[in-house]
């Protein structure tokens, strides 16, 4: 296998101090597709000696990425005002991972009003 690729579907933003399981972590960004996908997204306080990226496809698919805490505005931009945003994750090569969308040039932005 080399990569797999899912549209997210939902998200999720976890402010910490410092991770347990991570140190140097201070945010972390989870998306998640409709079949189960899951790309995490670790951002780090420092961007120096990051931990290695992961991507497991044998029991499902996962992924997991580690970022300067500089970036994490990019990611936020991304899911917040982009649609569809897709997600990539490669087992070959885990630092290829990457959360993007894909639209027509001048589309310009789109205001939808809530439901009242």
């Amino acid at each position: 296998m080399t990569a797999r690729t899912f549209e997210v579907k939902n998200y999720s933003i976890h402010l910490t101090r410092n991770m347990a399981q991570s140190p140097g972590c201070n945010a972390v960004i989870q998306c998640k597709g409709s079949d189960g996908e899951k790309y995490s997204v670790l951002f780090y306080i420092t961007g120096d000696h990051l931990p290695n990226n992961f991507t497991d496809f044998s029991d499902e698919t996962v992924g997991i990425s580690h970022r300067p805490s500089t970036e994490y505005i990019w990611y936020i931009d991304l899911l917040r005002n982009e649609h569809p945003v897709w997600a990539t994750l490669d087992d070959r090569n885990p630092d290829q991972n990457r959360i993007w969308c894909s639209e027509p040039v001048g589309e310009g932005e789109i205001f939808v009003r809530p439901s009242e």
